[in-house]
């Protein structure tokens, strides 16, 4: 079934979560918890190009709020995204391009014994 998550911004130059983002973090490890073969891979914005911890930090940051509703780490991938250059669809200026973390929910198949 198709959910909707909202991406989670972040303040210029900042790492922490706003409270606001609690209920769409929960959200999501609700669904994840459905399923053991959904998994969460995290992409995170710098606030320009030059900034790559710093969207690797707020991967991480998101990452972290997920795991305290009993999500395992081996099932979340935090990675801070380089290449900020190219504009994401019905994204129209570039502030709403950065200073965010994407989600991407994964399905695994288990193999068959």
């Amino acid at each position: 079934k198709n959910k909707k998550y909202e991406n989670i911004y972040f303040e210029t130059g900042k790492t922490e979560l706003d409270k606001k983002y609690d209920n769409e973090i929960k959200k999501l490890a609700d669904y994840l918890r459905e399923d053991e073969n959904l998994f969460l891979e995290l992409h995170g914005y710098p606030d320009n190009e030059d900034s790559y911890d710093l969207a690797e930090e707020r991967a991480l940051a998101v990452k972290r709020a997920v795991m305290k509703y009993d999500i395992t780490t081996d099932r979340i991938k935090a990675v801070g995204v380089k290449n900020i250059a190219k504009a994401k669809e019905g994204e129209s200026n570039k502030e709403e391009q950065l200073s965010k973390v994407e989600f991407k929910i994964i399905v695994l198949k288990k193999k068959k014994k």
